[in-house]
């Protein structure tokens, strides 16, 4: 058929890392809104009910119910658009794999890659800002750091990381199951050797 592309199979696929316990607290904080507002909202409805204003209670819970309802389908999105759920390698390049889409980064594209400590990352760019989501099942978006490049971010922990240095584009900070065999895996198929 014309126009149709075929997907070269993949070499190997890495899960992003389980989270640390810094973000699996963040997270759970995180998932707590929706219900602590719900939470809110009911003891608001039985109050006002119970003081003889059904009307009223209805009314106090529109507006937590909306809040509510909003924050979960902003955690949906991240889920889907934001939080990758792997990494694939092959000979065409790196893929970040997300629920609901993928990005493929050419092998032609892909200058290095390296592991990094959170000192090693402090020591090199500095601090970092983050603009995307952070504390919701990890950190996803831009990464703008003091003594570096602004660099794309997947993470899901934060002590260590794999750096992919790249040609043409922003550098990626992300975090594979199994740093070690990511990074020897992509310097074999780059033809380096570490």
């Amino acid at each position: 058929m014309t126009g149709m592309t075929t997907r070269e199979p993949s070499v190997a696929t890495f899960p992003l890392a389980r989270m640390d316990t810094l973000n699996l607290v963040l997270t759970l904080f995180c998932l707590g809104i929706p219900f602590g507002t719900l939470g809110l909202s009911g003891v608001l409805m039985i109050g006002l009910a119970s003081a003889g204003k059904p009307g009223a209670a209805v009314a106090g819970a529109i507006l937590p119910g909306t809040i509510c309802l909003l924050v979960v389908v902003l955690f949906v999105c991240i889920w889907v658009f934001m939080r990758p759920s792997r990494f694939e390698l092959s000979r065409g390049g790196l893929e970040i794999v997300w629920p609901g889409r993928t990005s493929r980064i050419p092998m032609g594209d892909i200058a290095g890659v390296e592991i990094l400590s959170r000192a090693d990352f402090s020591r090199r760019f500095g601090r970092g800002m983050r603009v995307g989501a952070g504390g919701l099942f990890g950190g996803f978006g831009l990464l703008m750091t003091t003594r570096g490049p602004t660099m794309s971010f997947y993470i899901s922990r934060v002590d260590r990381f794999v750096l992919v240095s790249r040609v043409s584009a922003r550098n990626l900070l992300i975090t594979p199951e199994d740093p070690e065999r990511f990074v020897e895996t992509l310097r074999g198929l780059m033809g380096t050797r570490p």
